[in-house]
């Protein structure tokens, strides 16, 4: 029945392009007789087109005869412009709007919740779409519930976590009623389950091939965490910040995630971890506040102990610091510590489930490593000898500062 269905659609956007007076030529467009080529319906169908492409690459049905069809037809939907003033074009030609704050913000669906405009990369239908939504917004648009629930999503994808953060404010204020149910008015869900979907992509993006974590996180959710946000790929998230900074991030592989690399992206720094279906990554990542902390606290302790040594032994202050050093260094060799200068901006550590007759008490990988401007490891080999030693099964990751 679905086959039925986007079999008649394609011919029907075959039709319509051919029936578009003045389209381009090549160039494939839906349309009815009071709407020539909507924005809205363009990007729907592109889409639709790419979703079922890519279904069908991991379904392994490339080779099918319809698969072949859309993929010639998909270059040939006619993408929508941007026009005179800066905007994205709503119609293929420049109409004047009669109501310019609209609630409707239909045609940036390539952006949000859709993927066909890489706000990431294309800089130009960015600013595009952005000065869509501040016109919509200057002229009084996002008045109803679902409005501005998709309005607090847009901004989320473009990661504005000011603006986005308003526009909460705006619809719990404005559009929400005393027992929680959006307010259209009457009341209407669609406003709930956006502004719930817009607040998950405030601290997470899953496009592009990349884990991003908290793209929008506004200055007002200074310590938070959060547990079980899902990611395309079959992965889930939890994440765990302070003072307005990453500290700490799991990401764990479903039974249908792709064992390979995970791209994961944190304040335009990047790491590579590798992960099979069961696998978890946790991602310690410490700000300059708790490094500052940490230094302070261990000034602290050492002046209190190099005193503490003096008093108690008469020893000289360059004495007691020998000492104290010395002490450190045992420290460090029993507990197996790393050299604080060694110490990496970010560290991953992961585990996988283990069957019954493992130990549960052995990790799967053991510390985390850098990678040099040549490429070669300068911690890992260091790691994966330690494991091999104690007979544990490691990972390699690769760290991209």
């Amino acid at each position: 029945l679905y086959r039925i269905h986007f079999t008649d659609a394609l011919n029907r956007v075959e039709e319509d392009a051919r029936s578009q007076r003045g389209a381009r030529k090549h160039q494939l467009a839906s349309g009815t007789s009071f709407t020539p080529v909507n924005g809205y319906d363009q990007y729907m169908i592109m889409q639709v087109f790419s979703e079922y492409l890519e279904a069908a690459k991991i379904l392994g049905r490339e080779d099918d005869e319809f698969v072949g069809q859309v993929a010639k037809l998909l270059p040939k939907v006619y993408r929508p412009r941007i026009g005179d003033d800066g905007r994205l074009m709503e119609w293929r030609l420049p109409f004047a709007e009669p109501r310019p704050g609209h609630r409707h913000i239909s045609h940036v669906l390539g952006a949000y919740p859709g993927n066909q405009i890489n706000l990431d990369e294309d800089a130009d239908f960015r600013a595009a779409v952005r000065k869509t939504l501040e016109t919509r917004l200057r002229h009084g648009g996002a008045a109803t519930g679902w409005s501005r629930a998709w309005t607090i999503g847009i901004f989320a994808r473009l990661s504005d976590a000011k603006e986005a953060y308003n526009n909460l404010i705006a619809i719990l204020d404005r559009s929400t009623l005393d027992n929680l149910w959006d307010n259209h008015p009457p009341f209407q869900i669609d406003g709930n389950f956006g502004a719930t979907a817009a607040v998950a992509e405030m601290l997470l993006h899953s496009h592009n091939d990349e884990i991003k974590l908290l793209p929008a996180l506004p200055a007002e959710w200074q310590d938070g965490h959060i547990k079980g946000l899902r990611a395309r790929g079959d992965y889930t998230v939890d994440i765990v910040w302070r003072e307005g900074t990453l500290c700490q991030a799991r990401i764990t592989a479903g039974d249908n995630a792709a064992a390979g690399p995970v791209k994961v992206v944190y304040a335009g720094n990047a790491l590579i971890a590798e992960l099979t279906p069961g696998a978890s990554t946790t991602i310690h990542w410490p700000s300059v506040s708790c490094l500052q902390s940490f230094k302070h606290s261990f000034r602290s302790f050492f002046h209190d102990t190099q005193k503490n040594l003096c008093r108690a032994f008469g020893l000289s202050s360059l004495a007691a610091i020998d000492v104290f050093s010395k002490l450190l260094c045992i420290y460090r060799r029993v507990h197996q510590m790393p050299s604080l200068r060694n110490i990496s901006s970010a560290s991953l550590h992961t585990t996988r489930s283990r069957p019954a007759s493992e130990s549960a008490n052995v990790p799967l990988v053991v510390g985390a490593g850098t990678t040099t401007s040549k490429g070669s490891p300068s911690r890992n080999s260091t790691i994966n000898q330690q494991a091999s030693e104690a007979n544990t099964p490691t990972r390699a990751f690769t760290v991209h500062p």
